[in-house]
């Protein structure tokens, strides 16, 4: 008497991130770092608690946390690693603080000649600051009833040419 055996196996995910898994398709490409880009995921970075991995891989060198995220030019790499000690110190220091307050990177590419510039900046507060410091100003809303102004202070500027050389950064 022959006796089958029947084996039901779960069938396996067909979406992409199955496949990617299975190593059947190539990892999904790195966006350009561009201003909305950086700003938006700092901002989930440095204030959602479900950031952790990528708080780690900041505090561990910031450039490396840049280039993981975003595909960066030649040059940027290049540019970012010829950065003199003083101002990736001072980034560094920043990104430290970014981590433990909360906060964003702000980033103006430069273009057409024009200069551009990075800026580190701490945790938006609904109130006007209490400080001297100048504060950077969004207003959200139309304008009448519900709209509301929250401040961010900047905590580190870094400035640099339309080659994205020549880097000066300095603290608020």
């Amino acid at each position: 008497m022959n006796r089958a055996i029947i084996v039901t196996l779960p069938a396996a995910p067909h979406g992409p991130a199955a496949r990617r898994r299975r190593g059947e398709l190539p990892p999904p490409r790195r966006p350009r770092v561009n201003e909305y880009r950086l700003q938006k995921f700092s901002g989930r970075v440095f204030n959602e608690p479900d950031q952790t991995e990528w708080r780690d891989l900041a505090a561990k060198d910031w450039r490396e946390f840049l280039d993981r995220r975003f595909t960066l030019s030649e040059a940027q790499k290049a540019t970012l690693d010829a950065l003199d000690e003083e101002s990736t110190a001072i980034i560094a220091k920043g990104v430290q603080q970014l981590i433990q307050t909360g906060g964003a990177l702000e980033i103006t590419l430069p273009e057409g000649g024009k200069p551009g510039k990075l800026t580190l900046l701490g945790p938006a507060a609904q109130d006007k600051p209490r400080s001297k410091a100048k504060a950077v100003a969004r207003t959200t809303g139309s304008g009448g009833a519900g709209t509301s102004t929250s401040f961010t202070i900047p905590i580190v500027h870094c400035s640099f040419d339309a080659n994205c050389r020549h880097w000066r950064c300095r603290w608020g």
